[in-house]
């Protein structure tokens, strides 16, 4: 099963109770990467086939896919 990278935002109606929010993002498969309770952010991935769930959970006003990723050479790689 292929997993989905996962960047979810908290509306602020539900900023301070975030850990509920998070347990049931993990209720619905989520597996949670951070917490960032400042800014109101999850990140995680999930199983594809349970990507469309996060949007019917309370408390959630966004759910972005990570598509891009990126890495930087090594210090000592001719590519720079």
């Amino acid at each position: 099963m292929s997993k989905t990278k996962v960047t979810i935002s908290v509306d602020d109606e539900h900023l301070d109770k975030m850990h509920e929010v998070v347990k049931r993002t993990k209720k619905a498969g989520l597996k949670v990467g951070e917490q960032m309770e400042s800014l109101g952010i999850i990140t995680g991935s999930i199983d594809d086939d349970k990507f469309d769930s996060l949007d019917r959970i309370k408390g959630i006003s966004n759910v972005a896919r990570d598509e891009e990723s990126f890495q930087i050479a090594p210090p000592d790689s001719e590519l720079q």
